[in-house]
């Protein structure tokens, strides 16, 4: 910096002043890139932006095709890769990675952008092209399991290519990756300690439903109508409002997908009992509109088994069209274990439930019950929603009912 100062101050106090206001700048947006950005889009869905850097700059332009791996959380698998330029890209643009093996990962544009920013410079917008690219579960692992030895951008006719001896483009995605976990262990950190605060009874049984309801949506199967109302008709009849927690819902997890709704808002007149029952079946059998639009695959079931006298659901058995896979479940859990084993939480039976739900998971099966300790301490009766339909049918009344 001190050399610059020299520079500027040989240059005259005008031509000076630009120039140091120009390398602040320019010094502010390289800055910038490094940055891991987290923030929520209208619908509040969780996005983890990662830095770019370049791949390639295509013949004929000065201008980079830039590369990161991002998360969204709509989307059951959320990992995608992000190609970011001044130069014209589209959707029509396939990527290609060439990995170490030799294997070419051919990935498919779902959506693309074009912004118009600044870059930190005062004087011209410019345009800004965005294309995404999403990454299914055996690709992210490739990604992350090999060296990125070529990348390859365009279509039909009209390729650019760029080979890597060194494996630039690999690492910097493996490091988007690292970024990406640091910023979700923090989230995980956060539900667990509340978790721990409002229910200091749980075990590690109670954290891994909360979460996997986030993640899966409701367990239950719900193709019988009339079998589902039965069950809530039980409830409704065999539970005191005074033995209920104070409140009318909760959210589920670290991403909040999905909201427990407590049938102390039935008993209280807030909601009836068709609402409760027609919002949770829709939210079991497939998403709002608004979020499916954010999934693309999905399994089918229908069926309950159990096991150890906790209820379990075999990945056959998915009743909705857009439900994740138990697979994609079992990798997010395995992060999220990894995170609570660090924070120390001493809980009861901790290696037990950990091995018990590694065993379910392994067999393709992912729900279970609430812990003995937590059902006598909590009572828990409630049923899963899916976030838009609660925020748009229920909150609204629920809300209104507490005044």
């Amino acid at each position: 910096m001190k050399d610059i100062r020299q520079i500027v101050s040989s240059l005259g106090p005008i031509c000076g002043r630009w120039l140091m206001i120009f390398v602040i700048l320019f010094l502010a947006t390289v800055s910038q890139a490094q940055r891991v950005e987290h923030d929520f889009d209208n619908d509040g869905y969780r996005h983890i932006n990662t830095g770019v850097t370049p791949v390639l700059t295509p013949p004929g332009t000065v201008f980079s095709i830039s590369i990161s791996l991002n998360y969204f959380q709509g989307f059951s698998t959320p990992y995608y890769i992000r190609l970011y330029s001044r130069y014209e890209i589209s959707r029509a643009d396939e990527l290609i990675l060439t990995l170490s093996d030799g294997q070419e990962m051919h990935l498919h544009a779902y959506h693309d952008n074009t912004m118009y920013s600044r870059l930190g410079l005062p004087f011209k917008a410019v345009t800004i092209y965005d294309v995404l690219y999403q990454l299914n579960e055996q690709q992210l692992n490739d990604l992350l399991n090999s060296s990125v030895a070529a990348v390859k951008i365009g279509s039909g006719d009209e390729w650019h290519i760029k080979n890597f001896k060194n494996d630039k483009i690999g690492k910097w995605l493996k490091s988007n990756y690292k970024a990406i976990g640091k910023r979700l262990a923090k989230d995980i950190e956060k539900f667990v300690s509340n978790q721990m605060q409002t229910y200091p009874k749980s075990r590690l049984l109670d954290i891994y439903k909360s979460c996997f309801q986030d993640y899966m949506g409701a367990e239950h199967l719900v193709s019988d109508r009339q079998r589902v109302k039965a069950y809530l008709d039980e409830e409704l009849n065999t539970t005191n409002v005074d033995e209920l927690m104070p409140w009318y819902y909760e959210p589920c997890g670290t991403d909040n997908s999905y909201y427990r709704v407590s049938i102390r808002a039935i008993k209280e007149g807030i909601i009836t009992e068709d609402q409760l029952l027609d919002a949770f079946i829709r939210s079991a059998n497939g998403r709002s509109s608004e979020s499916r639009q954010r999934l693309q695959e999905g399994e089918h079931s229908s069926g309950m088994a159990r096991l150890d006298g906790r209820v379990v659901k075999d990945e056959g058995d998915a009743n909705s069209e857009t439900r994740p896979s138990v697979k994609s479940w079992s990798n997010r859990w395995h992060m999220i274990i990894g995170t609570i084993d660090k924070m120390k939480l001493n809980l009861p039976n901790y290696q037990e439930d950990k091995q018990f739900i590694d065993s379910i998971l392994s067999v393709g099966k992912y729900a279970i019950s609430h812990s003995p300790d937590y059902r006598e301490a909590y009572h828990p009766h409630y049923r899963i929603v899916e976030r838009n339909i609660f925020e748009k049918e229920f909150k609204p009344l629920i809300d209104r009912g507490k005044k």
